[in-house]
């Protein structure tokens, strides 16, 4: 099972190259208006409303359009951003897979699979919108939270940790819902270790280590 999910993956992950390389898969409307919007408005008209009715993580947008203009907007450019998050998602999915399941669950597989298999990561896995960067950074606040309630986290770490929070939001909007109960997790989990500290010395001493 493991060789057939790692060669489900590989084959997504060159299909989708292809994809991006060659110009076989056609903009829709959707993407024309995305288009339109980065070619003919400046970076700081990105910040305010989008032409449209488009919705955009801004950050996000404004990365593209670095990434996008010197190019003058070639196929390549603009697919090219959501198929390198999508990319980075499977990846991460298969990280977290052996992190949160055992290695004799044959059923783990399946975590990664449900992923990568959603019509939403199919959909818009080569496609100028903003839906492959939003899965990915959902399973980043897996990783958070699974960083949160390890024992042993160093201060480097922890910090890094923080950054990330503050960080994410600006690349999703989903990010931050997604982050909500992990973070309530964490601090629920904080909470116990302190607790459960013997003497207030030990208590002051786990604070320092974690703050």
């Amino acid at each position: 099972i493991r060789k057939l999910t790692v060669a489900t993956l590989s084959f997504m992950v060159c299909w989708g190259f292809v994809l991006v390389l060659a110009q076989i898969k056609p903009f829709w409307i959707d993407e024309w208006r995305i288009i339109y919007n980065l070619k003919y408005k400046s970076p700081s008209g990105l910040w305010g409303q989008l032409d449209f009715l488009q919705q955009f993580p801004r950050f996000y947008l404004e990365l593209i359009k670095a990434f996008c203009s010197p190019f003058d907007y070639s196929y390549f450019t603009l697919r090219f951003p959501s198929f390198l998050a999508g990319t980075f998602a499977i990846m991460l999915s298969y990280r977290l897979m052996g992190k949160i399941y055992k290695p004799g669950q044959v059923n783990r597989f399946l975590f990664v699979l449900i992923i990568i298999s959603s019509h939403a990561f199919t959909e818009y896995y080569v496609q100028i919108k903003q839906y492959t960067m939003e899965i990915l950074l959902s399973l980043v606040a897996i990783w958070q939270l699974l960083q949160l309630l390890h024992p042993d986290i160093s201060r480097g770490r922890y910090l890094l940790l923080c950054l990330s929070f503050f960080i994410a939001p600006f690349f999703s909007y989903t990010y931050p819902i997604v982050v909500a109960p992990g973070c309530f997790i964490g601090c629920t989990q904080s909470i116990h270790r302190l607790k459960s500290a013997d003497g207030p010395a030990n208590k002051a001493e786990w604070l320092a280590r974690q703050y």
